[in-house]
């Protein structure tokens, strides 16, 4: 058991993200120089707890009284953000939340400051809408996640973890997320909805996901999604707790088809009543689960920076993204960032990543923007708001 909850570090979405900030940052100033920025945005797949600021982390960590092997923010970036020297897998990029979660985990006044910032950033990003995403089990504190930390740290003379401190729950963590929300939409003017993971290596979690996400549903959660190693455990083992949530009428997106086979997809859509997809490349591999995709309306939420950069899109050689192929098909799709944080990027830099190298339009671009918004899982009424806003920002969407 202790194993398993430690692998929940194997990845708070599906496999294979990693970066590279230098490339991100060049991506930033080619941005600035072609074209104004893309305003209006709808963002739909990315972590909150890979959306960390390192400069946060470095302060957290120092008020805590935390030993860190970095003397200020910057070089702080070494261990939690991916940098273009370091080695492209998915190790390394492990290796960046490994160090970082236990900094925050079990604080909640940084819970939900990262909560804040979050907004703030979106906002700063032009982004109307977004859904960010969390498992609160891996802020939380529990028997089982300190063990895993003092194994992992104390073993290594590092003080990570204060042993005396108060336990948190995964309740508490949701509660101070959503108030960190609330005062950032006030102060900033985006609207942002969360979404609670369930993990992969942890079916036994599923349902009580599912009984946070009904609790909170009148604090802005609005789903579920089921992320971590795919493939590790059967998908099937999810099955009660997805079921258990459409019953509620609570939204579902799935991890699946990343570094996966094309059947995973079916299964997400078919078993676990998916109404989105995160990333979903392999349906590229298999022209009947294409198809299928195509005919469901199913909406996959595509990264193109993680995907290219940590190797995803070998798995089923191809040399470019999909999204462009998904754009000229019509298939439902938007682009996000995955994890803003630790690749330190940005959605307009993933736009600009569509235009310069996959060969994205402009048409294709706002399309996509109101895919995203018609796939989100906002209540009837408030998504005929936000669409509004959307016309408002680039006229009527394309045909």
């Amino acid at each position: 058991m202790l194993q398993g909850f430690g692998r929940l570090f194997n990845r708070h979405r599906t496999v294979f993200l990693s970066t590279m900030a230098a490339a991100s940052r060049a991506s930033s100033s080619r941005c600035a120089s072609s074209m104004p920025p893309f305003k209006g945005k709808v963002e739909l797949h990315v972590h909150l707890d890979g959306a960390m600021r390192p400069e946060t982390l470095f302060d957290v960590a120092t008020k805590r009284g935390l030993q860190l092997p970095a003397s200020d923010a910057v070089a702080l970036r070494k261990y939690c953000c991916y940098h273009e020297e370091d080695e492209h897998s998915l190790k390394r990029f492990l290796d960046s939340f490994d160090f970082f979660l236990p900094l925050i985990q079990g604080d909640l006044q940084a819970v939900e400051r990262i909560a804040y910032e979050f907004c703030e950033d979106q906002a700063k990003s032009n982004i109307l809408y977004s859904e960010p995403r969390f498992c609160p089990h891996l802020l939380a504190t529990s028997v089982v996640w300190d063990h895993y930390v003092k194994r992992r740290y104390i073993s290594e003379g590092q003080r990570i973890v204060d042993e005396q401190r108060p336990v948190v729950t995964p309740s508490d963590v949701v509660d101070a997320v959503c108030r960190g929300f609330d005062t950032g939409m006030a102060d900033t003017g985006v609207m942002v909805r969360s979404i609670l993971c369930c993990m992969t290596h942890r079916p036994d979690l599923s349902m009580e996901i599912v009984q946070l996400a009904e609790k909170f549903k009148d604090r802005g959660v609005v789903g579920i999604d089921l992320a971590g190693m795919e493939g590790a455990v059967p998908m099937d083992e999810h099955k009660p707790a997805f079921e258990r949530a459409r019953e509620l009428s609570i939204h579902r997106t799935v991890h699946a088809g990343e570094i996966g086979v094309a059947k995973n997809v079916e299964t997400a859509i078919e078993t676990l009543h998916a109404e989105r997809i995160g990333h979903g490349y392999a349906v590229v591999d298999n022209t009947r689960v294409y198809d299928f995709v195509k005919q469901q309306g199913t909406h996959l939420e595509a990264c193109i920076y993680s995907s290219h950069l940590t190797g995803a899109l070998k798995t089923f050689n191809i040399d470019h993204h999909p999204v462009k192929r998904w754009c000229d098909d019509r298939v439902n799709c938007s682009l996000s960032t995955d994890d803003p944080g630790v690749m330190q990027c940005t959605l307009e830099e993933e736009y600009v990543r569509g235009r310069e190298q996959e060969g994205l339009t402009h048409e294709d671009e706002v399309r996509m923007v109101f895919n995203a918004a018609r796939s989100c899982f906002l209540p009837s009424e408030e998504k005929k708001n936000l669409l509004c806003k959307l016309r408002d920002v680039h006229g009527e969407e394309p045909k």
